[in-house]
């Protein structure tokens, strides 16, 4: 048999093994390409379902901060309207009681002119409101007047717990902070402090308390509460000064 012929016969035996080393290729490829696929999969999901988790806590991050309510209950995008049937409980003190117009400081008419530029409402008599300011906070932001926690025996004690420029009381906007409280001077003081003394107040819940009053000796939010006050009421306009105790001390009609 000559050579030719010995390659002539080897020849399709070893296109065979050629052939089934091929197709053995090709499953092992296709099995790794499905083992690659699966692994892609898994990861992907994985990936794809972390993401979806991550974008998930974002969109309820979002949610929370622009719809405007704290874990208090407390809008943090800006005061609550207060209308005409909050006046009898949203008031505030006699504060410092000095009735003139300062030259200068956040009560100024100046300062009250340009925090209140972009406001809807506007104070009526710009000069009034520089009174009224003055009278009950001396122009300090962060004046706080917690008086209603005093015993009935100490002349201090008042009605309310008031806060801010315009010394906005708290009892009457963050009630939920309060476990006693009594707006009604005509009525007596119902509560009672951890010394059994009368008062006026006590507070049930310190945490709701200090949010409301971080949020409303904001120089922003006192105003717009104090616009809304001022607003709000039978003469309304920005000119009704019925709820600030400074407004008969300083003769305001």
């Amino acid at each position: 048999m000559d050579d030719n012929s010995r390659q002539r016969r080897k020849g399709p035996m070893s296109a065979g093994i050629d052939v089934a080393n091929n197709v053995a290729r090709i499953r092992q490829g296709t099995q790794l390409a499905r083992a690659a696929a699966t692994a892609f999969g898994v990861i992907s999901a994985n990936v794809w379902a972390s993401a979806a988790i991550a974008i998930a806590i974002v969109i309820v991050v979002f949610a929370l901060a622009f719809s405007g309510i704290s874990a208090a209950g407390i809008p943090n995008n800006g005061p609550p309207p207060i209308t005409e049937a909050g006046l009898s409980t949203i008031g505030a003190s006699s504060g410092n009681a000095k009735c003139s117009i300062p030259s200068s400081g956040l009560c100024s008419v100046s300062s009250l002119s340009d925090l209140t530029a972009n406001t809807d409402k506007k104070f009526a008599d710009i000069n009034i409101a520089s009174k009224i300011c003055q009278a009950e906070s001396g122009g300090l932001p962060d004046r706080v007047n917690d008086h209603c926690l005093l015993p009935s025996s100490d002349p201090n004690n008042s009605d309310d717990y008031s806060v801010g420029l315009f010394q906005i009381n708290m009892i009457g906007i963050c009630t939920q902070a309060f476990s006693c409280f009594q707006l009604d001077p005509r009525k007596g003081r119902p509560c009672k402090d951890s010394a059994g003394n009368s008062t006026w107040c006590t507070i049930g819940n310190k945490s709701v308390l200090q949010d409301c009053v971080d949020k409303y000796t904001r120089i922003s939010w006192n105003i717009q509460a104090a616009l809304s006050l001022s607003s709000n009421s039978l003469k309304a306009n920005g000119n009704s000064w019925t709820p600030w105790g400074t407004k008969d001390y300083c003769g305001i009609q």
